[in-house]
């Protein structure tokens, strides 16, 4: 799929515009009327801890086979948050 860049610009200037005419908005603020319900979910992804291999000196009883840090090798966790307005 390709896009045409002065496309995209001018639809991201237009929803910049049609943002400034709502009535619900005061400068940065967004009022919402009292009617209505706000609804907020998350979700949280390859959320499962993973540990580096322990290590420690197999002398030391209070070191030998400690976990101390956690791997670097994996992709870190994901959240997504999501709002929603019914009126």
């Amino acid at each position: 799929m390709s896009f045409d860049a002065d496309q995209v610009i001018e639809t991201f200037q237009t929803a910049a515009e049609e943002n400034k005419l709502s009535s619900l908005r005061q400068e940065q603020v967004v009022h919402l009327p009292d009617e209505g319900e706000v609804w907020m979910t998350g979700d949280m992804h390859d959320n499962r801890t993973n540990f580096a291999n322990p290590s420690g000196d197999q002398a030391a009883a209070s070191s030998f086979l400690i976990v101390t840090a956690y791997s670097t090798s994996y992709t870190p966790r994901k959240a997504q948050i999501g709002l929603r307005y019914e009126f």
